[in-house]
């Protein structure tokens, strides 16, 4: 089971957190430069979201959730108690 993240942020310490999470292959687009914008408005519109951080979870490359600020107060933390309840999911399939 692969576990993708896209991640459209906006500063160093997004990514910084986002980095310390393991078991997870991550892709971020950063706003602050051209390409970066380009890529995190075309997955921020595809959801109709606006503001950063906006994270996109695939499992096995098919959508599983997406956290992002309008809706949450700590799209990062609310990331990490989604990969903790999944690992979980993984570990008792698992044995």
């Amino acid at each position: 089971m692969v576990i993708n993240v896209n991640a459209a942020v906006e500063n160093d310490e997004q990514i910084k957190e986002l980095k310390e999470i393991e078991g997870v292959y991550f892709e971020f687009f950063d706003e602050r430069y051209k390409k970066g914008k380009k890529d995190a408005w075309a997955l921020k519109n595809k959801y109709g979201a606006k503001l950063n951080p906006f994270i996109e979870i695939t499992i096995d490359g098919k959508f599983y959730t997406i956290i992002y600020s309008e809706v949450s107060k700590n799209p990062i933390e609310d990331l990490k108690s989604i990969l903790s309840k999944l690992n979980k999911i993984i570990n008792t399939i698992s044995s």
